[in-house]
């Protein structure tokens, strides 16, 4: 384990963040939890949000803290809590005490 500030780039994703806390085994990175203003980007995706939680071996990234994401083609999506699944690029929002609680984008 290590942590540290600054950009990260990790297969298809540019991470931005205030600290990055990065779970290395004897296989290699396994996770990356990211904290403070984080920022990605992907592809025609980028977002925001106060954390985000990067696992390598599912390939998603659990967003938190106000987060967004916006898509050059299909436009932004806000939620208390967004997953983005990075193989099959589905976005899917959780909200709390919200008429809508969830939402998905499939590009």
């Amino acid at each position: 384990d290590f942590n540290r500030a600054g950009v990260m780039e990790v297969s298809s994703l540019k991470l931005e963040a205030r600290m990055f806390h990065v779970k290395i085994t004897r296989e290699g990175v396994r996770s990356i939890t990211a904290e403070g203003n984080v920022l990605f980007s992907g592809g025609k995706r980028k977002g925001r949000s106060e954390s985000a939680f990067y696992d390598l071996e599912s390939e998603t990234v659990v967003m938190t803290g106000n987060p967004w994401i916006s898509d050059e083609d299909m436009g932004k999506l806000e939620g208390d809590k967004l997953t983005f699944d990075i193989a099959d690029g589905k976005i899917t929002a959780e909200n709390n005490g919200r008429k809508r609680s969830h939402s998905v984008i499939k590009k």
